[in-house]
């Protein structure tokens, strides 16, 4: 069955151009042309990822993405001509998984589509100490990963993460103590070279730790070791 991607975009030029790229890549997109309208129908398309561009007439896209995130953590996929930093950060500290500037590469959007609708992790290293609890759940330490739905359980707390804080965070609980550079997180969770884009690895792990550190009871935490990387450890020593 074809994967259903919401178009939330106002130009009708660029909506028809992402309207055809999608149907020749086998998806099926609906198209909305404000945000009040996708917020509305979304429960009704249930969509498999959204592309969402940041000026919308009404209420903008960076409201729209917060709102979707209270119910819902499809992938968000920003497309906009705001190229400035603190916009990018801005849409990715909302929930936003991954963005394109305008003018964008038709074939590296696609590829951006395919992945981040990949809802399963890398993969499953079986090296670690897993618990399978069932075919779609499997424990680490403190931390019971849905792997099919996004969900992560921390002692009893429930975080409902987007799809790419997941991937990373069920990344680095599988390889523990070791150290990884953006660049390299970027190349295993998206599939492809980052060539210097690593805003949204660093935006994401920033957004992870917020979240860690917001739950109490747990031994996790990722840290960041300057000029190599990022490290989660399970056990923290007070020398770290």
């Amino acid at each position: 069955m074809a994967k259903k991607i919401i178009i939330v975009e106002d130009d009708v030029d660029i909506q028809n151009l992402l309207s055809v790229a999608l149907k020749n890549a086998n998806f099926l997109p609906y198209i909305f042309s404000n945000g009040e309208d996708v917020l509305q129908q979304f429960n009704i398309v249930q969509p498999d990822l959204v592309l969402l561009d940041a000026q919308l007439p009404g209420i903008d896209g960076f409201e729209v993405c917060a709102e979707i995130r209270k119910f819902s953590n499809v992938p968000i996929i920003f497309v906009s001509c705001l190229a400035d930093g603190s916009d990018i950060i801005r849409g990715l500290e909302l929930g936003g998984d991954d963005y394109v500037t305008k003018p964008f590469d038709l074939f590296e959007l696609i590829a951006r589509i395919h992945s981040n609708i990949r809802r399963s992790p890398v993969y499953v290293n079986e090296t670690i100490n897993h618990k399978h609890v069932d075919s779609e759940t499997l424990s680490i330490e403190n931390f019971r990963f849905h792997v099919h739905s996004g969900k992560v359980n921390i002692n009893d707390t429930v975080l409902m993460l987007p799809t790419k804080e997941f991937q990373i965070l069920f990344f680095l609980a599988q390889h523990p103590e070791q150290i990884f550079h953006p660049s390299e997180l970027y190349r295993l969770i998206w599939g492809e070279d980052s060539i210097g884009q690593t805003q949204a690895i660093k935006v994401h792990i920033s957004n992870l730790r917020k979240k860690l550190e917001s739950i109490s009871g747990h031994n996790a935490k990722i840290l960041n070791i300057r000029g190599f990387g990022y490290q989660l450890l399970f056990h923290q020593n007070d020398h770290v």
